[in-house]
């Protein structure tokens, strides 16, 4: 080929280069704003119940997850009140908090008395109905008169000529004037909610994030001001106490230590791959460009992502790294070609040798990342289209556009690295010649390696335990005892969801299922439990309890009633009554905190279908639990079900690289025969075998992201093995091997120190997988001579 055509397919190769990044970069600045996904809980894959049921549970969580409690506690009320209030002042007006709780005002209360008069025949509790049963109007007139007369109720008596047996109190006080406390440890005072221990009084301050308010660390988030203000009040007085709880606050963290982490651990790894290059080829240019590629790369990957999925959550960086570790390879590759290679050749002439090796080590990489699109998982099939992105950028980069680049000035004196891969060779040939002229001690060797990882194999722990993937910090560990201490709540995290046709099917459904729970409650299974019929019966149960009590008042003389209390006429009374029930329904209007409850608990309709939620508190005998599930009740375990559905994506995870495996096999086949193909694959899939049994050994729990990072092995190691077929083993091949594989080592095995176990069990699994790929990838064929 003459020079001006190569020119001409340089200068094409340049600007077909530059229309497709432009392209995807111009995609991705169309996709803003550009947002990150923190939620530690996204990391987890939707539910596997039925469509009706996961949706309905997703939208629980959804209510639920954005819900966090601030606990600020001091020994003088005085001053834990007044850093309360300060807090509350500074954060009242931040638009990404809803459903903010501080003061039960005299408003509020107003408003709570008002909706249990209204709906006074409605909100009776059912231990009140059963002594109304028994008692009679007689009881009725002796317990309105003590709530009168008695010296510690605190019943209005504004409406006494319409509700002489002040029904509407009792049903504020028995319903409405615990719903805001949900715990028997709470009391109000000062208009506002109070806890106490031994020490300290404590003024509780609750509320919400909108939806798709970011938790990430250091970004000006609504976390990011609480934590700040409470360093600040705590930093004013030493001995205050402030005790934080909800899942917000353990994304905050989760996500503030992730960024020290992944700034910490990268910069260090950047560094050292920095001189590692520089080191090698002794000149800025391969460093400047091999950097050059990675940023496009990356620019690519996060525009390409962006773009069809209109969030990135933060593992999918982690997971990115790959991109960052395979561009540096295809870079090292193609300058270890044209900087150090003898014979001097330009970029064209450099991707000539190299092309079908890397285009082959490209095609099978990308095939491992495209069966993972087809898992059921959103943040994998996310993971896999950012690492597909990066790395079609990362492959064009080199073949196109530093194809274009002249030969090298000089020629780097690598040497002592040659020399060092040289002797390595030759310890590789004396070992294979030895197994080959001995054929016992061959069979014998393989013998013991086979044990070796079948025992290591057996000892995997096997599956995924949600409660091993987060670990708080011990000040974090602090205040969630000491929250859940306070608060005393009694979640089990399992639950219930009742499903029916209709609203008044699920209230049904519900109030019996209640029956049921008391049962159990008095069996000692559980001590208590939440269900929005204990708030909003049936309608049946409505009008049921709405009959008695006319009854009951009936059997007494009303009007002598009234002139007992010193009321004229009763005919305020008989007008109400004249009215008939106003039944209450779930999806009516509420007060503020009634409406909080009933937003945990009734979930709705979705679909065809309505569903609410019961919540068992206190749970003594767990195990009893998953038995009371029947007839349009689903028993919700959400950690085992987690656990069940990760080890079982992990699976599906592993099955669609083995179809993506077999298609390379099929390509390998075509190209290198059977001996070839076989040589070729045996190496990735023995170094994740090794990396598996490994885990055994080191009693390390082989969970989900344990099998991404095989994933990862099985596409990246299979480059190395390529790579060796077609450069026959030589010296400066075995080189640009060694220095792709000490990059990738170096990117992931920093890794494995982080503090959040996924990232940290990702590393360790692909820094495994990746050193047994490279020690094993000269078996992939022999060395030229």
């Amino acid at each position: 080929m003459d020079k001006p055509e190569k020119n001409w397919m340089n200068k094409w190769g340049i600007l077909l280069w530059g229309i497709l990044h432009v392209a995807i970069i111009a995609l991705g600045l169309n996709a803003s704003p550009w947002k990150i996904d923190s939620n530690l809980f996204s990391v987890l894959p939707p539910s596997q119940v039925s469509a009706g049921l996961g949706d309905a549970d997703a939208e629980l969580s959804r209510r639920t997850m954005g819900q966090m409690t601030v606990l600020v506690g001091h020994t003088d009320f005085e001053k834990a009140k007044a850093a309360a209030d300060e807090f509350d002042r500074a954060l009242r007006g931040n638009g990404q908090l809803e459903k903010v709780s501080y003061l039960v005002s005299d408003s509020s209360m107003d408003e709570a008395r008002a909706f249990a008069r209204e709906y006074r025949y409605a909100l009776q509790s059912e231990a009140f109905m059963d002594r109304v049963r028994q008692g009679g109007g007689a009881f009725l007139k002796q317990n309105a008169l003590e709530k009168i007369y008695g010296g510690f109720s605190m019943a209005s008596l504004e409406n006494l000529d319409e509700d002489p047996f002040l029904l509407s109190a009792q049903a504020f006080e028995d319903v409405l004037g615990n719903l805001s406390f949900m715990s028997k440890n709470v009391e109000l005072r000062d208009e506002r909610l109070v806890l106490r221990d031994s020490l300290r009084t404590y003024v509780m301050w609750s509320a919400s994030l909108v939806p798709g308010a970011s938790t990430f660390g250091g970004d000006g988030s609504a976390l990011q001001a609480m934590e700040q203000k409470i360093s600040e009040l705590k930093g004013l007085d030493s001995a205050l106490v402030v005790a934080t709880t909800g899942v917000p606050f353990h994304s905050y963290e989760s996500s503030s230590r992730a960024q020290l982490e992944v700034a910490v651990i990268s910069g260090v790894s950047i560094v050292l791959l920095l001189l590692l290059i520089l080191s090698t080829y002794r000149s800025a240019v391969p460093l400047a460009l091999t950097l050059f590629s990675i940023g496009v790369a990356i620019v690519s990957a996060l525009s390409v992502s962006w773009t069809l999925f209109g969030s990135i959550h933060i593992f999918t960086f982690v997971f990115g790294t790959s991109v960052i570790g395979v561009s540096i390879d295809y870079a090292i590759h193609f300058f270890t070609g044209w900087k150090i290679r003898e014979e001097r050749l330009d970029g064209g002439g450099v991707r000539g040798l190299i092309f079908k090796g890397l285009a082959l080590g490209f095609m099978t990489t990308e095939l491992s990342y495209l069966a993972l699109t087809f898992a059921p998982f959103p943040l994998l099939r996310q993971m896999a289209v950012f690492s597909m992105a990066g790395l079609a950028s990362s492959f064009l980069t080199i073949t196109l556009l530093f194809a274009a680049l002249p030969a090298a000035k000089t020629r780097a004196p690598a040497g002592f690295a040659l020399g060092a891969v040289s002797r390595v060779l030759d310890g590789y040939g004396t070992i294979l010649a030895g197994l080959k002229m001995k054929r016992w001690a061959s069979l014998a060797v393989v013998a013991v390696i086979v044990v070796g990882v079948a025992v290591g194999v057996y000892r995997v722990q096997w599956g995924t335990d949600l409660k091993s993937l987060y670990t708080m910090s011990p000040e974090r560990l602090v205040q969630e005892k000491l929250a859940m201490e306070l608060l005393d709540f009694g979640s089990s995290g399992s639950y219930f969801l009742v499903k029916g046709s209709s609203v008044q099917e699920v209230l049904e459904r519900e109030h019996a299922f209640c029956k049921r729970l008391e049962r159990e409650r008095t069996d000692g299974v559980l001590q208590n439990y939440l269900a929005i019929s204990r708030f909003i019966p049936p309608r049946s149960v409505q009008q049921g309890n709405f009959e008695i009590l006319s009854r009951a008042m009936d059997s007494v003389s009303v009007a002598e009633m009234h002139r007992e209390l010193g009321l004229r006429s009763d005919s305020a009374f008989r007008a109400s009554m004249g009215q008939g029930l106003k039944v209450l329904e779930p999806e009516g209007r509420f007060p503020a905190n009634f409406e909080k409850l009933l937003n945990s608990l009734w979930i709705g309709r979705i679909g065809d279908s309505y569903y609410s939620a019961v919540m068992p508190l206190h749970v003594q005998d767990a195990a009893k639990l998953s038995g009371l599930a029947g007839d349009g009740i689903y028993f919700m375990d959400k950690v085992n079900q987690i656990n069940e559905n990760l080890t079982r994506l992990s699976l599906t995870a592993l099955a669609l690289v083995g179809m993506a495996f077999v298609l390379v096999l099929v390509v390998l086949l075509l190209i290198y025969g059977f001996a070839g193909a076989s040589s070729i694959m045996r190496i990735p899939v023995c170094a994740s075998c090794l990396a598996v049994a490994l885990f055994g050994y080191l009693d390390i729990p082989f969970n989900f992201f344990a099998t991404v990072g095989i994933i990862l092995t099985l596409g990246i190691g299979i480059d190395y093995s390529l790579f060796f077929k077609e450069g026959r083993g030589s010296p400066l091949t075995v080189l640009a091997i060694a220095l792709s594989a000490l990059t990738t080592i170096l990117s992931f095995g920093s890794l494995s120190f982080s503090g959040f176990s996924p990232v940290s069990t990702f590393g360790l699994s692909v820094f495994l997988g990746i050193l047994f790929n490279f020690i094993l990838s000269p078996f992939a064929g022999s060395r030229g001579k």
